[in-house]
């Protein structure tokens, strides 16, 4: 999503576009972690890309600790005050929290939050596991209801958040879903493909991605007709 927002906005030729990547991993390469003494002393958690694309990403301080990922940096903070708008594309809105404090117009896209995401995920962990999670889970809620109030603006892919966007008191939302490249993705002109299939991506645990409601419009489609390529599910 960032790359395709930069591809856009640089093929204006009004923008200049730079993407920041924060650390979101507890093994994050370039943090300071609790588990590796010798990352103490790291004095800078910023890497910048060999390549043309511009790239620069941010580790963090403790990133074993959820929280860590989502407070900001003295370094990250003073490099975004040379922009003139701060774009946060992110599934969850915590992330924007690192951001807010540079000073300038900060814009979050968002999907979710990080109790609806892991509802599914935390019923099949181990109890240790899910006492832990459970307290990052409720710790980085806090973080994003905080983040949502202090951008500037929230872009958000449907209705659910849109609505929970408001009722925490932002009132700066617009409902923006994803678009989709039809050049790319498009019929074929000569129709299904004899020895082709149907692709269906999504977290099979999750009863919102709607994978119920998809089996059984393949099911009618089969149905109507026998030609229908297989379906294959891919997924965790």
């Amino acid at each position: 999503m960032a790359r395709w927002l930069r591809s856009g906005l640089e093929s204006t030729g009004n923008y200049s576009v730079d993407i920041h990547d924060l650390a979101t991993s507890s093994k994050d390469a370039m943090s300071r972690r609790l588990a590796r003494p010798k990352t103490w002393l790291r004095r800078s958690l910023r890497w910048l890309s060999d390549s043309d694309d511009g790239l620069q990403h941010w580790g963090a301080n403790a990133v074993e600790v959820e929280l860590m990922r989502y407070r900001p940096r003295v370094e990250l903070t003073r490099t975004l005050r040379s922009y003139d708008l701060i774009q946060v594309v992110n599934g969850g809105p915590a992330l924007a929290a690192a951001v807010t404090r540079a000073g300038i117009p900060v814009v979050l896209l968002v999907a979710s939050t990080a109790a609806w995401e892991r509802e599914s995920q935390l019923a099949g962990q181990a109890r240790a596991a899910r006492i832990w999670r459970k307290g990052m889970t409720a710790l980085t809620s806090r973080v994003e209801r905080s983040a949502l109030r202090d951008v500037d603006m929230v872009l958000v892919e449907n209705d659910v958040m849109l609505e929970h966007v408001r009722a925490l008191g932002q009132q700066n939302v617009v409902k923006a879903p994803p678009g989709l490249d039809t050049d790319r993705f498009t019929p074929g002109l000569g129709g299904w493909r004899s020895n082709g299939y149907l692709l269906s991506v999504c977290r099979f645990g999750d009863a919102r991605k709607g994978l119920d409601r998809m089996v059984l419009a393949y099911g009618e489609m089969v149905r109507a007709d026998a030609s229908v390529p297989d379906l294959v599910l891919a997924g965790l």
